[in-house]
């Protein structure tokens, strides 16, 4: 007897009963597998979009806040002629990636620059697109 037969017999065999993990199902069923946690296959695929809506919310809301901290050492603007070669090549408010900007703004850390124009107070827009992340000034 193979081990998915063995561990579907105990749980059809035991008459375990669980919830569906999707809060709002409230369902309740035996389960086949001992990995399974939604009722049905609609209630698994309803539950992943809940969580990533969830997810972009909770984005949206970190992108609003304040980059400014106690904790976060960052250059100046107006002092840094790493940031300012970062800053005039996004002014033209066109999409670059990470790569782009290493190359065409001869920087390393890409990632940190942008997170030190913000605390510069510049708004500027990442999102993740081909295997890319990407950048835009607002």
């Amino acid at each position: 007897m193979s081990e998915n037969t063995s561990q579907t017999s105990i749980y059809a065999s035991s008459g375990m009963v669980i919830n569906c993990k999707r809060v709002s199902c409230n369902g309740e069923f035996t389960p086949v597998r001992t990995t399974q946690q939604f009722c049905s296959s609609s209630c698994r695929l309803e539950h992943h979009k809940e969580v990533v809506v969830a997810g972009e919310q909770v984005m949206a809301r970190r992108r609003k806040k304040s980059y400014r901290s106690s904790r976060s050492n960052y250059a100046r603007l107006t002092s840094s002629p790493r940031l300012q070669r970062i800053y005039k090549l996004l002014k033209d408010g066109r999409w670059y990636t990470t790569r782009g900007i290493i190359n065409i703004a001869n920087v390393c850390a890409v990632s940190q620059s942008i997170h030190e124009l913000r605390c510069n107070g510049l708004d500027i827009e990442c999102r993740y697109k081909d295997g890319n992340y990407e950048y835009q000034l607002q």
